[in-house]
């Protein structure tokens, strides 16, 4: 028969090999859930960015309408302030 010593030794690998794996899973669990929520936070931070692209987009099409109109009205008040000049001091310019 086996020496008890061997035997106590044989159980505490096994115990210690068992603990070991069951560490290892759970650090692998933990890390997954970790790794889980980090994705999660960078989607969130993506939406936020498309979110905050499409306000830009929208604010900059909605600029690009008024500077087009007040350059229209520019143009159409430099026209007639050119054909008033003409009227008033009879210019031929």
């Amino acid at each position: 028969m086996h020496d008890p010593i061997t035997i106590i030794g044989c159980a505490v690998g096994i115990i210690g090999c068992i603990v070991g794996v069951a560490t290892f899973a759970a650090a692998s669990l933990t890390r997954a859930q970790e790794d889980g929520k980090l994705m999660e936070k960078v989607d969130y931070l993506v939406r936020g960015l498309d979110e905050m692209k499409q306000d830009t987009k929208s604010h900059n099409a909605s600029i690009e309408k008024t500077f087009a109109e007040h350059t229209r009205n520019i143009t159409d008040l430099l026209a007639r302030v050119k054909n008033l000049e003409k009227e008033v001091f009879h210019e031929s310019r």
